[in-house]
């Protein structure tokens, strides 16, 4: 009751206090940037984004010759998120389909979404892939770092990272402890207003003895979500997730690693929960239990060798049982795979070559999925079809930084050969082979100024629903007891998606000494694709003779089924900035992208509009407060095929202020306040349907020890 208690009484004051609290964040900011001297800051350390998984040997972000995003443990908190897509505002054209709900995000990369974009967790390979539920079911809280690899990646990831690589790192040890600390854990609670969520976990953690562990929950509970329009979109849901990591050091050369990942969610939502959805005679609501275990296994070998040996098992589940029948659907996806790979220094630093690195391995992973539905004939979820996905992959790439007189060059070429084979019980198998090559250059003329190009081809297997699909996909009520079905048609001659990439773009990275002590990093990149034979949904819609006429056979609604698109193109613009001195802090983003069937004229389904975002503010080191503000603006999106598609522009601010402070009594504590979407602005990002969350209100309160 307390609890319940005290969530009313936030949400009838909401209004008043989010306007009061936009003044006190921005008084703050602005005292905080001139009372007091900050503490020394190493803006370099600051700026460095170390990124493992675009060539899968650490490298900072900013050498590549490829567009990649960190996102590491300090952003996340200061993000206080309450759904994963909020960790990506701000990075160029990476997209979210969910909506309000936190259950239904899709994420795309560069307009390629499903499965064209691969999500790693821990290095296991997520493969949950549904038409409105989510890719991925995962605590914020318990993220220690996000890569964003943006561009295709199959010449080392293979089928699934045309568009590219969401790469989700948990929490270790060394995230969260301090140098020359041996053990710790932390508490923290949190409030949300704009659906009276609240949150409370804790994490231990230690690194003894060539032992580092860490272990934490989470626990969240939230109800209706306040839009930005003055209306309330129903939601009530809870989940509760868990976490915990081992590595044991077994000599000077070797360690093994052991992690689990588990998140149990329940909801009482829409069957498809995604936009404004609230539940109807074709979309009822339902009781939504959500499963996902993610288990995985490494070792590492170093001395003369650089090894890595992963394995994983990943399970994830969703079952949802009708309100008001006795309907019961689920789909289930359990994932396992093994992957080696070694690299070689073939040369050592020298006047003209710093070093020549060889990255060679191979892995073989299969996806298995189960659908269900309690009223179907045969008891197989329309769309949801029973079979199973073999991949087999190797590749090799090279990475060679030679210097000169003009410079510094940074050369990675690569290959990747795949081979995939989708079975079905009583159905042919179909298989096929693809080849994955790419080629990538960095040419530093000066270490602050950097210039790049790559050229990569990519591939996309079909997925078991794509070619097997079949049952019903949605039904037209007609009358009392009568509705047309439409349903889903196999098609076993659907060819993978072929996709061939050219980049080029820029950068500068030094100190350009507009503030004391200051760092600027500037990164841009111009991109075009051409996917071949583009897998899309074909959904003929028309009703049957039947459905009219008694006696001329079947009523339906037409028939849907995933065909091949020839010739699609996409092109976009991409530009990162941040900016780091003793006081000021800021990052910057502007993303265009466009895309079309060349065959037909037709606009591309997952456009973004053009947006422009900036995250600034100040610090005050000394007394541990960082204040500021987060700035999207976005361009009318009218690239859309249908009129009531077109969206208008919008500006979104946030306000934020964090408090860690040092003094004894209140040491170990960190305090957060932060408003979203100050002007409560009604808006949709993915498609008009989909409002956003109005105004919110989030505190938060931590202690670690």
């Amino acid at each position: 009751m307390m609890a319940r208690d005290q969530t009313d009484i936030c949400a009838r004051h909401r209004g008043r206090g989010d306007r009061i609290l936009a003044s006190s964040l921005l008084a703050l900011s602005l005292a905080a940037g001139t009372t007091e001297a900050a503490a020394e800051i190493d803006a370099d350390d600051a700026m460095e984004e170390i990124t493992v998984i675009a060539t899968r040997s650490p490298q900072d972000s900013f050498s590549l010759p490829q567009m990649v995003t960190v996102v590491d443990r300090a952003r996340i908190e200061d993000r206080l998120p309450q759904q994963l897509d909020e960790l990506f505002e701000g990075i160029p054209n990476v997209r979210f389909d969910s909506g309000a709900r936190r259950n239904g995000d899709q994420p795309s990369i560069r307009g390629l979404g499903g499965a064209g974009v691969l999500i790693l967790l821990d290095g296991s390979r997520q493969s949950f892939l549904s038409g409105h539920d989510g890719r991925l079911f995962l605590e914020p809280e318990l993220i220690g770092k996000v890569e964003v690899l943006r561009g295709p990646a199959s010449a080392l990831y293979g089928s699934g990272a045309m568009g590219g690589v969401l790469a989700f790192e948990t929490l270790r040890a060394g995230d969260l402890l301090d140098e020359g600390e041996r053990f710790g854990g932390q508490v923290k609670s949190s409030f949300q207003g704009v659906n009276d969520e609240w949150t409370v976990g804790g994490i231990g953690y230690g690194a003894m003895g060539g032992l580092d562990l860490v272990g934490g929950v989470t626990y969240r509970s939230g109800s209706d979500i306040a839009l930005g329009d003055g209306t309330s979109l129903a939601a009530d849901d809870e989940n509760l997730s868990s976490l915990f990591k081992a590595r044991v050091d077994l000599g000077d050369i070797v360690d093994v690693e052991f992690g689990f990942v588990g998140f149990d969610g329940d909801a009482i939502e829409p069957n498809n929960a995604q936009g404004r959805n609230v539940g109807s005679r074709r979309n009822p609501l339902v009781h939504r239990d959500i499963r996902g275990r993610t288990l995985t296994g490494g070792l590492h070998v170093g001395g003369a060798l650089d090894l890595d040996l992963k394995t994983y098992y990943a399970h994830n589940a969703n079952r949802e049982d009708e309100i008001g029948s006795d309907r019961i659907t689920r789909r289930r996806v359990a994932s396992w795979g093994v992957r080696l790979e070694n690299r070689s220094a073939l040369a050592g630093n020298g006047e003209d070559v710093s070093f020549i690195r060889l990255t060679y391995g191979g892995e073989i992973y299969r996806d298995d999925q189960n659908g269900f539905d309690s009223l179907a004939p045969n008891l197989e979820q329309g769309g949801v079809p029973d079979g199973a996905t073999l991949f087999l992959g190797a590749f090799v790439q090279a990475e060679a930084s030679l210097r000169g007189r003009l410079g510094e060059l940074l050369l990675i070429p690569g290959l990747r050969y795949d081979r995939f084979e989708n079975s079905r019980p009583a159905a042919p198998r179909i298989d096929a082979d693809a080849l994955s090559p790419k080629a990538a250059i960095t040419w530093r003329p000066r270490p602050q100024v950097s210039l790049f190009a790559n050229w990569a081809e990519s591939f996309r297997a079909p997925t078991i629903n794509e070619v097997f699909a079949d049952g019903i996909h949605f039904q037209i009520p007609l009358g009392p007891g009568l509705v047309a079905p439409n349903v889903f048609v196999a098609n076993p001659d659907l060819r993978p998606e072929d996709g061939r990439t050219v980049e080029f773009g820029g950068g500068y990275d030094g100190a350009p000494g507009l503030l004391a002590d200051d760092h600027l990093r500037i990164k841009a990149a111009y991109f075009t694709s051409r996917v071949d034979d583009l897998i899309d949904l074909e959904v003929n819609f028309a009703f049957a003779p039947g459905c009219f006429v008694p006696g001329l056979g079947p009523c339906n609604a037409g028939t849907s089924r995933n065909v091949n698109r020839r010739n699609a193109r996409l092109r976009g613009f991409e530009l990162e900035a941040a900016y780091d001195s003793r006081w000021i802090f800021a990052r910057a983003s502007y993303s265009l992208l466009r895309g079309r069937d060349r065959d037909t004229g037709a606009f591309l389904g997952l456009l973004l509009p053009d947006t422009f975002y900036i995250d600034a503010g100040v610090r005050w080191a000394a007394r541990g407060i960082r204040s500021g503000f987060r700035l999207e603006v976005a361009d009318a999106l009218k690239r859309v095929n249908d009129p009531a598609d077109i969206r208008p522009g919008f500006e979104k601010v946030d306000l934020y202020l964090s408090w860690e402070p040092s003094t004894s009594g209140l040491a170990g504590w960190r305090f957060d306040l932060s408003v979203d979407n100050v002007t409560d602005a009604a808006f949709s990002r993915v498609f008009p349907e989909a409002t956003a969350p109005g105004r919110n209100l989030k505190l938060a309160a931590r202690y670690a020890f």
